[in-house]
Order: C-alpha cells, then sequence, then structure tokens
C-alpha cells in the first residue's frame, strides 16, 4: 500500500503485529498514513483528519486534502476498525461514508488487481465467526432475545460479561477456561481446554486458515470445546453428525470450505467487495444515521485484554502501575510503550 487510511481503529493496541508491518511500510518507503478517530501513539506518522465520522464525510467528498492523496494512489488502503460495527446508526453512516469514498474518490480501491478495503477485527475469533455467519446479536435477521429476558443463559467462553445483563432467576452454563467473570456468574462450569492444550483451527486477522496442535495435556476434566458440545447434544436427543476430528473438520468444509485450507488466504473477489459496498450505502440510506457519532475505543485496558492476561498477575501489577502512572490517559500516551519503571521491574 502507498497510502494507508485507518478509520475508528488503534491497530499498536488491536492488532500490534499488523501496526508493526506498518511501521515497517513507513520506515522503508513513503507510504502515507492517515487517521479518522481518536489521536493516538501508532509509532510512527500520520495525517490526523478528525476525531468524529463527520471528518471521513468530507473526506469522502474529496474536500479534505488527503482525499487527492487518496485519489493519486495506486495502492489504497483502507482499514475500517471493528468496533465502528458497535456504533449502531452512526457506523452504518461511517460504512456509507467509506462506500462513497471508494466510489467517488478513489476507486481503485476495489480492482481486479488490488483490494485494499479492509476491516479489522479486534475481537480473537471475530474473523472466523463471520466466515460461518455467526454474528453477535442484533445484527441477524433473526436476532435471538436479549440477555435480560432469558432464563436460561449458556456462556461459550464469554468471559468478558456483564452481570447487570443476566437475569437473577436465569441458570447460567459456562464453557471456557481460566475462570474469568463468566465463570464466577454460572450454575454450572464446563472446563474448556486453553488453546495450548488442543490441536485446533484458528483463523487470523486476514482470515487464512491456521492449525495448532497441543503443547501440554489437558488438566483435570477439562475437555475440547467440542467434545462438550458433542457430549451436551447427545443428552438433549440431538446428536451431531460427528465424533473425532476428522468429522468436525468435514463438517467444517460444508460450512465454510476456507476453514480447512489451511494456510491459504483466500482473496475476496472485487464483485462480493462491491456488493458489501452497496449494502453499506442501502443500509445507512434505510434509517437515520448520525454522521458525528464519537468512535469506540475497542481496547480500553491494553494489559488486561483476554481471559488469559486478565489471571496474570504480572499483568494485573503492569495495568495497576500504568493506571497510577496517568500514562493510560490522554491522546498521545495511550500506548504499550507508555510503561512505568514500576510496571517493567514487575
Amino acid at each position: 500500500a502507498d497510502a494507508v487510511l485507518l478509520i475508528g481503529t488503534n491497530p499498536r493496541h488491536e492488532a500490534p503485529v499488523l501496526n508493526a508491518r506498518l511501521r515497517k511500510g513507513y520506515l522503508a518507503s513513503s507510504t502515507t498514513f492517515a487517521v479518522v478517530g481518536p489521536a493516538v501513539d501508532l509509532t510512527y506518522d500520520y495525517e490526523h483528519v478528525g476525531a468524529t465520522a463527520a471528518a471521513l464525510e468530507e473526506l469522502a467528498s474529496g474536500r479534505h486534502p488527503f482525499a487527492a492523496v487518496l485519489r493519486a494512489a495506486k495502492r489504497p488502503l483502507v482499514v475500517v476498525g471493528g468496533a465502528v460495527g458497535e456504533l449502531g446508526a452512526g457506523g452504518r453512516a461511517v460504512m456509507a461514508a467509506v462506500a462513497r469514498l471508494q466510489a467517488e474518490v478513489a476507486p481503485q480501491l476495489v480492482s481486479d488487481a488490488w483490494n485494499g478495503l479492509s476491516v479489522l477485527q479486534y475481537a480473537a475469533g471475530r474473523t472466523a465467526a463471520y466466515d460461518i455467519g455467526f454474528v453477535p446479536n442484533g445484527q441477524s435477521a433473526a436476532a435471538a432475545p436479549a440477555a435480560g429476558e432469558a432464563s436460561f443463559v449458556y456462556l461459550l467462553g464469554a468471559d468478558k460479561v456483564d452481570p447487570a445483563t443476566i437475569p437473577a432467576d436465569a441458570f447460567v452454563v459456562y464453557q471456557g477456561h481460566h475462570g474469568d467473570a463468566g465463570a464466577h456468574l454460572a450454575d454450572v462450569v464446563l472446563p474448556a481446554a486453553a488453546y495450548t492444550e488442543k490441536s485446533a483451527t484458528f483463523v487470523n486477522t486476514e482470515g487464512r486458515a491456521q492449525m495448532t496442535r497441543a503443547a501440554v495435556a489437558l488438566p483435570g476434566a477439562a475437555r475440547d470445546d467440542w467434545k462438550i458440545v458433542r457430549a451436551l447434544s447427545e443428552v438433549a436427543g440431538l446428536a451431531l453428525p460427528y465424533d473425532d476430528v476428522a468429522g468436525v473438520r468435514a463438517r467444517m468444509a460444508d460450512v465454510c470450505p476456507s476453514l480447512v485450507h489451511v494456510g491459504e488466504a483466500e482473496r475476496t473477489s472485487p464483485e462480493i467487495a462491491q456488493l458489501g459496498l452497496a449494502q453499506w450505502k442501502r443500509a445507512a440510506a434505510s434509517r437515520a444515521s448520525s454522521p458525528a457519532a464519537p468512535f469506540v475505543r475497542a481496547v480500553g485496558d491494553y494489559y488486561m485484554t483476554d481471559v488469559i492476561s486478565r489471571a496474570s498477575r504480572t499483568m494485573a501489577r503492569t495495568s495497576a502501575a500504568v493506571a497510577k502512572s496517568g500514562a493510560g490517559s490522554g491522546s498521545g500516551s495511550d500506548s504499550p510503550a507508555a510503561l512505568p519503571a514500576s510496571a517493567a521491574a514487575a
């Protein structure tokens, strides 16, 4: 990419490896960067277009100077933060502005030779979930009831759970590891394998399926996730049609063939990308949208972002030290580099 526009995302926190690649491009070539959203320290220079989606509207209309940079770029890259989808009507306005940006400013963003339109998911597993058609509640036509109405709640690896969203009389089952917030809310805990304890398929942020092998034995009564779900299906009288990993992967191939094409990053066709852009435009047009909505900060505490780091004493001390020093506040210092000596010693 020779011109990069980041919208509503801080890749240094949400995808540090990707941010390192962006920095490498900045140091090795004349790649130009711009950001729409809060100003943060990305470890490389960029033009700050604005802090709200209204700035993106100005860019999409061609009034902002960076529009000329995108128009002249041979390989422009637009990275939309996954948290933009959580803005409701404001998120739809952002997506519609991106579609207009591609149509009116940088048509070369999506072509047979180059696809520079990307959505950066900050939640692990979200890319694979979208691949199989599993979307967050409220984004599908057949949305599930609100959690406040549920009498039975099954937390499948759901660790960052707000207790207020679960009815007091609901029966709660937690399936996961490390005993995070979800486990403390549960009536029944079904211990599952951590990523180091199972042979599994993961999909990385670029959509590339990757296969892992277990590095350590399962502790205690823990089991692979698929085995737990398979056992429950049998008890419920709706036994799933597989009994081993080969059967699971055969079913995965039926649902989404790319999941078994290990090591391959399947390129999105221009036709599919254009269809997505058209849907973004229609979704914004069908509902009231606010271009001035503030962007959501996807990562609040960099050192406590997942169930494993939240179970770490070292990470807890680091997080506390950063909070005490105030290094995590402010637009220019909310970066992992702003680590006080006390935290480094911990």
